[in-house]
């Protein structure tokens, strides 16, 4: 049971139940856990230098940050409806470049998978860049530049969905990417859960 954060992690098959909704992962070679808390668990390089930086970001939204103002300072900024994923994708601010989304499965569970990089510093807001999810004021997810980030949006019914955003520099995604596939490739979700926070 993966129950620590900020630490490394030892090679084989792990279970996560942060999210709620539990699900498996085999570790094979180097990787750390990072934040590891309600609806929030990052996996990801010995060495990431942060958010980011060859990650996997396993995260249980609640809401979307408005696509029209994503970088709103804190007290301006509106929240979106968590399910709709695709009114989000239709209205987000230029200078995104997102690839358009499609079809895809992670352990068992259906969704869209989907792709954004910054293309314009001068998006970033006081507080951070392009916000992208919030998690019950736990955490939350945001775009930054010089980043690029492979979104995998999971649809789990009538509960929260789940987003898993690979990220890393983009000098380095094309190496990164097939790691974190690769994880990927081993997860096996339970049946889907309410969100942690109930």
């Amino acid at each position: 049971m993966l129950t620590d954060e900020f630490s490394s992690l030892a090679e084989g098959q792990w279970r996560v139940e942060s999210l709620g909704t539990p699900f498996d992962v085999e570790i094979d070679g180097d990787w750390s856990v990072l934040p590891n808390t309600d609806g929030f668990v990052v996996l990801g390089h010995p060495n990431s230098g942060g958010p980011g930086d060859r990650d996997v970001v396993f995260i249980r939204p609640t809401s979307l940050f408005d696509p029209a103002a994503p970088n709103a300072p804190n007290e301006e900024l509106e929240l979106w409806p968590v399910d709709d994923i695709e009114g989000w994708l239709d209205g987000i601010i230029d200078g995104l470049i997102v690839e358009p989304a499609v079809s895809t499965e992670v352990g068992g569970v259906e969704g869209i998978v989907f792709e954004v990089e910054l293309a314009d510093e001068e998006l970033c807001g006081p507080q951070f860049c392009v916000g992208f999810v919030d998690n019950t004021d736990v955490s939350f997810k945001a775009f930054d530049p010089g980043f690029r980030y492979v979104v995998n949006w999971l649809d789990q019914g009538e509960h929260e969905p789940i987003a898993i955003i690979v990220g890393a520099r983009t000098e380095d995604i094309d190496d990164w990417g097939p790691v974190a596939q690769s994880l990927l490739d081993t997860v096996t979700f339970g049946e889907p859960a309410p969100h942690p926070s109930g």
